[in-house]
C-alpha cells in the first residue's frame, strides 16, 4: 500500500509539472498575457464508453422510480401539503443560471459526466418526485412514471446514470435530484474558487487529460476568454 502511494504522488507530480509547462508555453508575459489573470484548470475527459442502454438497466431504474412514486404519492394531497420551497422549472433554470459560475458549462462538457454515479437510480428521492407533482398535480402514478421512463436515452454511457448519454443528462432541471442540479466535483469548486479570488481571471487555461487506467496524458489545451473581466489590467 505504502508503495502504491508513494506511486500515486509522484505521478501525481508529474503531471503537474507537465501542466504548469504546457500552461507557460502559452500564458507568459512575452506573449502579452500576465499568468495571474490567466489561471490553469485541469479536466479528465470521460474515458467511458456510449453503449445500448441494457433492458437490465432500464428495468432496475423503472423500479426504483415506480416505488419512489408510490412513496411519494401516498403523502402527496396537493400544492397545500408542500411546506418546502418548490422548485418549477424556470427556478430551476434560473437557480442553475446563478449559481453557475463562468466556465462551468464548459468544464463539464470536457468532462463529460465523468464524474457521475447516478446508475440507475439517478439520485432520485422523494423530493425530486415532490417537485415534479407540485408541477403536475392532476398527474397519476403511471403519468409520473411514463414521464420519466419516456426521457431514457437510447444510447448511455456504461457505469454511469441511465440519464447520461451523449449530450449530457436527458432530464431536464426541474426533474433531476437536488443532488444533480447542485453538486460540483473538487475541480469545479477549484474553478469556482479562481472565480471568487481577486483579480478575477481575464481567462482559464483548459488542460484536457485522457481518463484512462493506463494513459493520463495531455490530449488537448485552450484558452477561453472571459468577457466580463476585459478591464483587468
Amino acid at each position: 500500500m505504502a508503495f502504491r502511494e508513494k506511486r500515486l504522488e509522484e505521478i501525481r507530480e508529474i503531471e503537474e509539472k507537465e501542466n504548469k509547462s504546457c500552461w507557460m508555453r502559452v500564458i507568459k508575459h512575452e506573449y502579452g498575457y500576465n499568468p495571474e489573470h490567466y489561471p490553469y484548470a485541469v479536466f479528465f475527459e470521460n474515458s467511458k464508453k456510449i453503449t445500448k442502454l441494457l433492458k437490465k438497466r432500464r428495468d432496475l431504474f423503472c423500479k426504483h422510480l415506480s416505488n419512489l412514486i408510490n412513496e411519494t404519492m401516498s403523502e402527496f394531497t396537493g400544492k397545500d401539503h408542500i411546506e418546502k420551497e418548490i422548485l418549477t422549472e424556470e427556478n430551476c433554470l434560473n437557480r442553475a443560471a446563478v449559481n453557475e459560475f463562468p466556465f462551468e458549462a464548459l468544464a463539464c462538457s470536457i468532462c463529460r459526466g465523468g464524474c457521475c454515479k447516478g446508475k440507475e437510480h439517478a439520485f432520485l428521492k422523494k423530493d425530486t418526485i415532490l417537485r415534479y407533482l407540485s408541477m403536475h398535480p392532476d398527474y397519476n402514478f403511471g403519468q409520473v412514471l411514463d414521464a420519466y421512463m419516456a426521457r431514457l436515452p437510447e444510447n448511455s454511457f456504461e457505469g454511469s446514470c441511465v440519464n447520461h448519454a451523449q449530450t449530457g443528462c436527458t432530464l431536464p432541471r426541474h426533474m433531476r435530484s437536488s443532488v444533480c442540479n447542485d453538486y460540483l466535483c473538487e475541480r469545479l469548486s477549484k474553478l469556482r474558487d479562481l472565480f471568487t479570488a481577486t483579480p478575477v481571471p481575464k481567462g482559464v487555461f483548459f488542460i484536457h487529460r485522457a481518463q484512462l487506467d493506463t494513459d493520463n496524458s495531455i490530449v488537448a489545451s485552450e484558452l477561453i476568454l472571459n468577457e466580463i473581466s476585459y478591464g483587468l489590467k
